[in-house]
């Protein structure tokens, strides 16, 4: 992809600007299961759909493993629902980077 190269030269401030920027600035989280636009700082780091140490690249550090997060909703999507989260967000990922359906 010839994308993938401008992507990977992105800083992480700049990798989470996008990502706020696509998410609008808002909790995909409480979107998705509560119906409302929580808003999250542009500061506040993004959260990793596919946690980094999952192991076999597939927790890169990219805009399709990235969602906007309220700290709230981050800390679930790291506890004993955290499966159920992924296939969520993986499914509003997909709404943008189609490719996506394929490796899933």
């Amino acid at each position: 992809d010839a994308n993938s190269g401008v992507v990977e030269a992105m800083t992480e401030r700049q990798l989470n600007d996008l990502i706020h920027e696509r998410d609008e600035n808002c909790c995909v989280l409480c979107c998705l299961i509560n119906k409302i636009n929580r808003w999250v700082d542009p500061g506040e780091k993004y959260h990793h759909v596919i946690f980094k140490g999952m192991g076999g690249g597939r927790g890169k550090s990219v805009p399709e493993n990235g969602v906007t997060m309220c700290q709230e909703c981050h800390r679930k999507a790291h506890g004993p629902e955290a499966k159920k989260i992924r296939e969520l967000l993986l499914g509003y990922l997909m709404e943008f980077y189609p490719k996506l359906r394929k490796e899933a």
